[in-house]
């Protein structure tokens, strides 16, 4: 999971920015030493939780620590789709993703006898 976050186009947008302000260096993208400044002042302003510094370690609850390093988020837009098209085809409910239910869609007009 960390690998597919660290990989998205969210976090290397983030590390552009970050190196266009002089706070990130080029290799290994190891912080400049403005850049560890302006973490450490922020780690004291105490604005932040713990694990947005010290990452899942820094969560108490153990079980809360268990769900976040576990959760694998969805994808978005036709992935997403996708994803939940195949979670319903797996649960065999396939005629509720379009709004059936399940029933005949045939109509049943009886004949004169």
């Amino acid at each position: 999971m960390l690998a597919a976050v660290a990989g998205g186009a969210e976090v290397a947008g983030i590390r552009d920015r970050l190196r266009a302000a002089g706070l990130l260096g080029r290799v290994r993208s190891r912080p400049t030493a403005a850049g560890r400044r302006r973490v450490a002042a922020a780690r004291a302003e105490g604005a932040w939780p713990a694990y947005v510094f010290d990452g899942p370690p820094a969560v108490a609850d153990r079980m809360l620590r268990r769900v976040v390093q576990e959760a694998v988020p969805l994808p978005s837009g036709f992935g997403r789709h996708l994803v939940r098209m195949g979670k319903a085809l797996d649960r065999g409910d396939h005629h509720h993703e379009h709004g059936h239910d399940g029933g005949s869609c045939g109509g049943g007009g009886g004949g004169a006898d």
